[in-house]
């Protein structure tokens, strides 16, 4: 027995946002209690015993949150895609496998692309003293969605490289605008890497002027 898609849907919401709960709660003293014994087993027991498929592709996909927001913006920018067309040119993209599946299901994926709650990263954890890690939640943390700093496509990488510096960030998620006002993040830039880009320019112009 299978469950229905609409009823897949629902139900993976409900198994992530109480494990969400409760190692939130598990991590944060200060946060809600703890769920009571046998609540998380009763919600994610039809899990072991219904192997949904669409459930499935949902675990797998969440662990690729950048081609999410990419395949996301592509059915937006593609609203009357079908057929033929759509899996041509849904095959020609690079996403895995499990991504191009939820892509057949656009409420799913944009779903899970407007789930984007903030940012995680070494210098907001290292904000935090190692003797309170136990204390506190990623949420807790995490640069939220609304401050987190955007690097386009464009811009130039001596100026990103000074805003990383002025915001005291090592990374940057790098965004690009469509035409229809839509926004998708297409990688991540870190200062180590700018810099060993600067260094390596430094050197052959060095090496260049030297001849």
């Amino acid at each position: 027995m299978l469950l229905k898609a609409s009823h897949a849907i629902a139900f993976g919401a409900a198994v992530a946002g109480l494990l969400h709960f409760a190692f939130s709660a598990h991590a944060n003293e200060r946060g809600p209690p703890r769920p009571a014994d046998g609540q998380i087993d009763a919600l994610t027991a039809s899990v072991a015993m219904y192997c949904d498929p669409l459930l499935a592709k949902v675990l797998i996909t969440s662990t690729y949150p950048l081609e999410i927001d990419e395949a996301a913006n592509w059915l937006r920018r593609n609203p009357g895609l079908a057929g033929r067309a759509f899996d041509k040119t849904l095959s020609g993209q690079s996403w895995d496998q499990s991504v191009k599946d939820l892509a057949r299901v656009p409420a799913v994926l944009l779903t899970m692309d407007d789930r984007l709650v903030g940012l995680m990263n070494v210098a907001a954890l290292n904000r935090v003293p190692r003797d309170e890690w136990h204390i506190n939640s990623v949420q807790a943390v995490m640069v939220p969605r609304e401050n987190i700093l955007w690097a386009s496509p464009e811009e130039p990488l001596q100026r990103l490289l000074e805003r990383l510096i002025a915001a005291d960030v090592n990374q940057m998620p790098v965004v690009s605008h469509g035409e229809e006002g839509t926004a998708s993040i297409i990688g991540m830039v870190t200062r180590d890497a700018i810099l060993r880009v600067i260094q390596t320019r430094s050197e052959l112009s060095a090496a260049l002027n030297s001849r």
